[in-house]
């Protein structure tokens, strides 16, 4: 099992996360994990969840998710979120404020 395998499954220990299917973190070793199960993303550091305004209920208009299986951080702190099954990337600040669709 690989550092990142292993990240997702204790992040799904914590019953905060329906299924974790994506994995990224930034530079000051924030965690940011795609809610596949849960129709969202969750921002976590050192035990606790932050709280974000990712929106958590499955849809297909824009502010919504639906399936979300990717995030990545860039080094400016932007999260880029894979919308799997609304074929679109979202990229935001990783306070949660939306800022592209693509």
């Amino acid at each position: 099992m690989d550092v990142e395998e292993n990240l997702l499954k204790n992040v799904n220990s914590y019953k905060t996360v329906a299924e974790a299917a994506g994995l990224g973190v930034d530079v000051f070793g924030d965690a940011y994990v795609a809610d596949a199960g849960g129709h969202g993303n969750k921002r976590f550091f050192d035990s606790d969840w932050i709280k974000t305004s990712w929106p958590t209920v499955k849809g297909n208009k824009p502010p919504f998710f639906d399936s979300p299986r990717g995030v990545a951080v860039d080094n400016a702190l932007f999260v880029y979120v894979a919308d799997t099954n609304n074929h679109r990337i979202k990229k935001y600040t990783n306070s949660g404020e939306k800022l592209m669709t693509m």
